[in-house]
């Protein structure tokens, strides 16, 4: 006899997500970057998970060992399972954090410079 076997199994709600939209993505920037309650240190942290993809534990374990500035690579050790250790391309975005308005301003100009907007975007 299987001790678990009369034990219901969970049902799970599976939802689809989505991407955000460019206007999402413009809002949540803008709003970082105005955003008084949040100092300096805070609205790069928020936007390198973002740009990483990163999660915001995996960005707070990050030591000065896992950056590897020549080869643009950050490493991510472990944190949700053992064999969870991954690399993460450094982005010139990312590593331009150090002004996090420029990182702004250069996403949202490659975007228009992509899509061939013809339209202005003002922050």
């Amino acid at each position: 006899m299987i001790p678990c076997a009369t034990i219901e199994k969970m049902q799970h709600e599976t939802k689809m997500g989505r991407a955000f939209s460019f206007v999402e993505m413009r809002e949540f920037f803008i709003g970082i970057i105005h955003d008084n309650n949040l100092n300096d240190i805070q609205k790069k942290y928020y936007i390198f998970v973002w740009l990483t993809g990163i999660r915001r534990n995996e960005a707070l374990g990050i030591k000065k060992k896992d950056v590897d500035f020549e080869n643009k690579i950050l490493s991510i050790h472990g944190t949700k399972t053992n064999g969870s250790d991954r690399d993460v391309p450094l982005t010139p975005l990312v590593e331009n954090l150090h002004n996090p308005l420029l990182v702004i301003t250069t996403t949202i100009s490659l975007y228009l410079q992509t899509k061939q907007a013809t339209w202005a975007v003002s922050i």
